[in-house]
Formats: structure tokens, sequence, C-alpha cells
């Protein structure tokens, strides 16, 4: 089962409190973005989690809609707070998932950014501990496809006829014969096309401003400095470099629109 509530709803963290006070199963609990795509369900790792643990697992999840009433609020973090009782932790679990039993949390699991089955297979490890006989996640194998041995054959070279020595056409060919073999001046690369603003924002071509500044909005708080800055050092750059296509995926699409 999945709850979802709104990040604007101004009375959003009462009724959170309420829905994990009344919730006995485990609850898994975490904030999404509300962009377009598919729905909460068929997205990673609810689905995953739900297939394997959803007979002992429900989910409680708090929708990030975009709204303005919601933009300088931050409800996950009350939420943790009031769970753990410590600033400290619920700052290092706002980004991830905390897993919560009769109202009281049990642990909480650092969300991987860009790699949501590994959130699938870490928590439904921890979940087997707790439950026995649950089956935990497994990473779908790659099957290696050998590449083909068949080539297709080269096609035949013209063939002329062969000139005698002394010929004056062979004295005249024989420069441009020894030359076949130089390798030719390489071109410079042309330069690399800038991504598509509609890709990088997840919406469709001829999509307002105002849907590509909802999308921005969404998204770009998953790459927040406080919310990555409990990781690696590469993950922090990656996450300065989504920040940096999405400002610029914005600022095309305002050029574009003439805002």
């Amino acid at each position: 089962m999945i709850v979802r509530f709104a990040r604007s709803d101004p009375d959003v963290v009462p009724a959170l409190q309420r829905a994990l006070a009344s919730m006995p199963r485990l609850v898994l609990v975490t904030q999404v973005a509300e962009a377009r795509g598919p729905p909460i369900e068929q997205r990673t790792p609810f689905q995953e989690l739900s297939a394997c643990c959803g007979d002992w697992l429900d989910f409680l999840v708090l929708l990030d809609d975009g709204r303005s009433g919601g933009m300088w609020r931050d409800p996950m973090r009350e939420l943790l707070e009031w769970l753990f009782q410590d600033a400290a932790t619920a700052s290092s679990a706002v980004g991830g998932y905390a897993l919560v039993r009769a109202g009281r949390p049990v642990t909480w699991f650092r969300r991987q950014l860009f790699d949501p089955l590994e959130d699938a297979v870490s928590i439904s490890q921890y979940l087997a501990t707790l439950v026995p006989g649950l089956r935990v996640f497994e990473r779908p194998r790659k099957v290696y496809s050998p590449p083909s041995a068949a080539r297709r054959p080269s096609p035949a070279r013209p063939t002329a006829a062969p000139l005698a020595l002394g010929d004056p056409e062979a004295d005249e060919v024989t420069p441009t014969i020894r030359q076949a073999g130089a390798p030719a001046a390489a071109s410079p690369a042309p330069p690399p096309a800038p991504p598509d603003p509609y890709r990088v924002l997840g919406i469709s071509p001829g999509a307002t401003f105002e849907d590509a500044r909802k999308a921005w909005r969404a998204r770009i708080q998953q790459y927040h400095p406080d919310k990555v800055a409990q990781l690696a050092p590469e993950f922090r750059a990656l996450a300065e470099e989504k920040t940096r296509e999405l400002n610029d995926a914005l600022a095309a699409l305002a050029r574009a629109l003439g805002r």
C-alpha cells in the first residue's frame, strides 16, 4: 500500500504523524518529485520492493508537487526530527528513506541517486533480517551476447591493367601509387550538440514555460547540496553537473519562449 501526501499542504506534518501512528506494519517513508512520468507504483524501487516485500511493507510518500506552498518549507525534515529526536540524523536521512514500525523509527537508508535498483537491494536485505522468510530483491543479471563472427565481404576493388616499366603513363601514376597508403588528414570533430532541454527536464515538446519551471524545481531539489553533502566526492561532482544541466535547460527554454 502506498499512502501519498502533498508537500504543499500546510498541515502535512501532523497528517504524516497521524498516518504513521495508525499504520501497524513496517512503513518506508520517503519523498519524491511528482514530475511527469510513470505512477509511483511503477517507479524504482517502489515496484521492486512491492513485489518482494509487499506482504510486510507499506509506503508513505511525500510528493513534491512543485506548488509555491511547499517551496520554502521542509516537512520531511520536520517529520524526521520528530521521529528520530535528533537533528543530525534527520539531516542525514532527509534525502533517503526512513523505516518506521508502529510509529517508531527503526533505521534509515541513504538514497542511491543514480542507481535506484541498489536501493531495492539494500532495503530488502535489511528487511530480511527483521522478517524471516522474506525474499530479497535480486538485480536482474545481464546476459552477455558475444559479437557475431560473420562479417560482410568487403566490396571488390576495381583492378586496372598493369603498366609496363618505362611507359610514360606508368611514370605519371607512380607518385600517386606511392602516396596511396599515406593517412588522410583528420578533419576536426564537430562540436557536440547541446542536450535537448525538454528531455533534460523530463517534459514533452510543446510544454509551457510554467510546466518547464515546475519540472525544473522538482528535479533540481534532488541535487541540492544539503541532500548530497554526505555522499562521496564523485557523487557531489555529478550532482553539480546535473544542476548545471537543469539550469541550462531552463535558460534555453526561457530564451526560446521569450521569457
